[in-house]
């Protein structure tokens, strides 16, 4: 199974029947965030390597020019999704750490996170494989 429909996300189910319901636990992998230094997931760079050409590092895009290139310096074209999965995955387990604490402090919270996925699904902006999620409108939430 994937996680969200997203293949580079995959995850594993097992069900089993507690006290006569169906329980599934689903064991979702993920990095350290030490394990790639920031550079890396720089959206201007190429992440997925098609040979061995030269690795050059990408120029910094704070340089007054707002435009994205299609191609890092080493003629790659860059993979901004992908870097960004690559960057959530390895802040999950600090998010979740964060949204637990939040949630936790604040009841009121937990009840007007349930009310917004609740509207967001009837309003069509959470679905499967497209949309937003609803860890992202938990954590908007709890920035807001």
């Amino acid at each position: 199974e994937f996680l969200g429909n997203d293949a580079r996300k995959p995850a594993a189910v097992a069900s089993t029947t507690w006290r006569g319901k169906v329980v599934e636990i689903r064991l979702i992998p993920c990095i350290s965030p030490a394990t790639f230094e920031p550079h890396y997931l720089h959206p201007r760079r190429c992440n997925i390597k098609t040979g061995f050409e030269r690795l050059g590092r990408p120029k910094p895009w704070k340089t007054g020019g707002r435009s994205f290139a299609s191609k890092s310096e080493n003629g790659e074209p860059v993979t901004p999704l992908y870097t960004t999965a690559i960057a959530e995955d390895a802040m999950l387990l600090e998010h979740h750490r964060f949204l637990e604490a939040s949630l936790s402090k604040h009841r009121p919270l937990r009840d007007a996170v349930v009310l917004l996925k609740i509207w967001a699904r009837k309003h069509g902006l959470v679905a499967e494989g497209h949309g937003v999620a609803g860890g992202l409108l938990t954590a908007l939430a709890c920035h807001v």
